[in-house]
C-alpha cells in the first residue's frame, strides 16, 4: 500500500471506531450525525471520502457525517462550538 492509501485506511478505521464506540457505550443516546472539518486534504481526497467514505459509513452504521471542507481558522474554530 501507498503511504496515502495507508493513512487513509487508518483514519476510516479510525472514524469506525470511533462511530461503533458512541453507538454502543450510549445505544439511548448514540450520536447519528458527525462533522468533519477537513483543512489539510486536496480535492482528489475529498472527492474520495465524499464517493466512498461517507455513503459506506451511512450504510454500515447509520451515521450521517457532514464533510465541511475549509481552509479557514475561524470556521473551524466555530464547529468546534457547535452544541452536541
Amino acid at each position: 500500500m501507498t503511504g496515502r492509501r495507508t493513512w487513509t485506511m487508518r483514519v476510516f478505521l479510525s472514524l469506525m471506531v470511533a462511530a461503533t464506540l458512541l453507538a454502543v457505550v450510549s445505544p439511548a443516546r448514540a450520536q447519528t450525525e458527525l462533522v468533519l472539518a477537513d483543512s489539510q486534504s486536496g480535492a482528489n481526497f475529498q472527492a474520495y471520502w465524499q464517493k466512498y467514505v461517507i455513503p459506506s459509513v451511512k450504510q454500515a452504521l447509520g451515521i450521517n457525517i457532514k464533510y465541511l471542507v475549509t481552509s479557514d481558522a475561524e470556521q473551524i474554530q466555530r464547529a468546534k462550538a457547535w452544541p452536541p
